[in-house]
């Protein structure tokens, strides 16, 4: 019997998802669900100082057929069933441990943004399909990070569905003031095959104009309003805009740069940047990026409340992101696929017959992306061994 988990959750303690893993190596194999007991396999380079607060966390690589815009449904590749996945958030210092499940016919890694050793950096070893991973890091800078799976070829992953937020907040609070908060991700996705470089779709949190209709984020007028921004597109920046005002920027995402003023901000590809800003007039305002981006997905508004006092009354941070979560699942509708019951899949809305064929879409992007500009560079025998795996794809 497959382990089933509901994609209506955040990355939730390992206590919660009650696995049971069989060692091998730094890689353990999923063997059964048991009543809530675990037992562990065995962990990568673990950090056992009792002196940095424990923060456990478990994400599971999961296929789901999630709707992207209204009406249409696509097959992601997801961390908890999601696009993009649970946001994470910590502190400096923290002990972090994410124990990482693979439940998909596909080997994925988790690559975390911020530093750690080789063993915890996600690119090797590759967790195949039913194993499982411990990964474990203190985060040392405070400020808004990627995560995302780095199996190549890493762009396809990534635009497939498997990325998310970490936030990680200073050890000292009293270095950012009360603010109301918000996560932005931005991200790309070309259905069916990922592969064209400009993509259908630039959602912001994984659904088309989700702050539109309706969803609005809503503010105070005059309190100060912070945005963690991530740009996990594969291809293209994006230039970040609110109307109304001029914002105070933190580059790149990390709380020790000196900030500036700008009234629009480029974010490179796999980076990052802490937006704060202040709407001094009542009103409903738009924010996106400049460019393609803003008419194919990526547009939102914000709803400035009236305030009748020109100080904000936020005594402390007031985050939104558990409820910009909530929205994103309920919009998605994700369905979680358990190749344990069914054997049909699709990949990135297309439905095929079977997990070979669903696979053959993959395997011809890893040739395309991966292997294709390495038999360019190495010779007519690699290009032999490729036209033979290609045939015998067609073949089967």
């Amino acid at each position: 019997m497959g382990l089933i988990l509901s994609p209506l959750f955040t990355a939730f303690p390992l206590s919660i998802a009650h696995a049971v893993h069989e060692e091998r190596g730094n890689i353990s194999t999923l063997i059964a669900l048991e009543n809530g007991k675990t037992k562990e396999g065995a962990a990568s380079s673990v950090i056992t100082a009792d002196a940095h607060p424990k923060k456990e966390f478990t994400l599971i690589a999961q296929d789901s057929d999630l709707e992207i815009r209204p009406g249409k449904v696509i097959r992601a590749w997801t961390f908890n069933g999601t696009m993009p996945a649970p946001p994470l958030r910590f502190t400096e210092g923290d002990n972090v441990t994410i124990h990482f499940i693979n439940k998909t016919p596909v080997g994925h890694t988790i690559h975390f943004h911020g530093e750690h050793d080789d063993k915890n950096d996600g690119v090797s070893p590759v967790i195949q399909p039913g194993q499982s991973y411990t990964y474990n890091f203190i985060p040392n800078h405070a400020g808004a990070l990627l995560y995302h799976c780095h199996a190549l070829p890493t762009s396809f992953h990534i635009r497939m569905g498997m990325y998310g937020i970490q936030i990680v907040d200073p050890k000292d609070p009293t270095l950012l003031k009360p603010a109301r908060e918000f996560a932005l991700v931005y991200s790309e996705s070309d259905p069916p095959s990922q592969q064209n470089f400009q993509a259908l779709y630039y959602p912001v949190n994984g659904y088309f104009d989700q702050y539109m209709d309706g969803n609005a984020l809503k503010v105070n007028q005059y309190e100060l309003v912070r945005f963690y921004i991530i740009n996990i597109g594969t291809t293209t920046p994006i230039s970040f805009h609110p109307h109304s005002t001029i914002f105070k920027v933190y580059q790149s995402g990390m709380l020790s740069n000196e900030p500036f003023d700008a009234q629009t901000l480029e974010i490179g590809t796999g980076n990052a940047a802490i937006v704060e800003a202040r709407y001094n007039w009542p009103g409903t305002y738009l924010f996106h990026p400049h460019g393609l981006q803003e008419e194919r997905g990526a547009m939102g508004e914000i709803d400035v409340m009236s305030s009748t006092t020109e100080n904000s009354n936020l005594t402390k941070s007031v985050s939104m992101i558990d409820w910009q979560y909530d929205l994103q699942k309920k919009l998605q509708k994700p369905v979680i696929i358990d190749y344990d019951k069914s054997a049909e899949a699709h990949v990135g809305g297309e439905i095929l017959s079977t997990d070979n064929s669903s696979l053959l879409v993959y395997g011809i992007s890893t040739i395309q992306y991966w292997i294709l500009p390495t038999v360019l560079l190495s010779g007519s025998g690699a290009a032999a061994i490729i036209a033979a795996l290609i045939f015998r794809s067609k073949r089967s």
